[in-house]
């Protein structure tokens, strides 16, 4: 199961983009000073990413920032979703190391 993180700096905010496999749109969460806020589609569960992504960043980094997630696979195990889930805590805490 690939997933991938692309990263874009807007002036002096980011743009996160996460993906796998069915790529799509799935879910948005926005965090900023005093706010957080999180959009998905129906059926959609890929806000639990965008949520701890967005936390994540903007308390380590703060920086206002958009994370934009759509991962999809078939018939997938709650076992290969905490995998999925643990890849992409470890790729934002290096993408943070970065940063600094």
């Amino acid at each position: 199961m690939k997933i991938k993180f692309k990263s874009m700096q807007i002036g002096d905010d980011y743009l996160i983009i996460i993906t796998g496999g069915d790529i799509h749109i799935g879910a948005i969460s926005l965090y900023e000073k005093n706010s957080f806020a999180t959009i998905k589609k129906g059926g959609h569960k890929d806000d639990i990413i965008t949520k701890i992504v967005a936390k994540k960043i903007y308390k380590k980094l703060k920086k206002d920032v958009i994370i934009l997630c759509g991962i999809h696979f078939d018939n997938i195990t709650k076992d290969k979703i905490s995998k999925i889930i643990k890849k992409t805590k470890k790729e934002t805490k290096e993408w943070i190391k970065k940063q600094n």
